[in-house]
């Protein structure tokens, strides 16, 4: 897998969070694992890749450029989609 942003192939992944929502519910329960930490929490769902039902994120760190990178997976009118999002670094 190459890094969307700089396009090295040294990507690591350093966590995942799951987005579990009831469709267009108000509040979304948001879980973070990240090494051998396990956090639950109820959110508003803004960071979730879904805008109505569940997601997921696995987050990366690039060796080139750096981290701040997600894979993202949606649940979105029966169907999945995938994407990359990212902040921006300097290169």
């Amino acid at each position: 897998m190459l890094c969307p942003r700089c396009g090295a192939d040294n990507l690591h992944h350093s966590g995942v969070i799951v987005f579990d929502r009831p469709e267009d519910a108000a509040s979304v329960t948001e879980i973070r694992v990240e090494g051998n930490k396990v956090q639950m929490n109820q959110t508003t769902g803004d960071k979730n890749p879904s805008s109505r039902r569940d997601g997921l994120s696995v987050n990366f760190n690039c060796e080139q450029c750096g981290d701040g990178i997600q894979l993202t997976i949606a649940q979105h009118k029966g169907s999945t989609e995938i994407g990359w999002r990212f902040k921006e670094c300097d290169l």
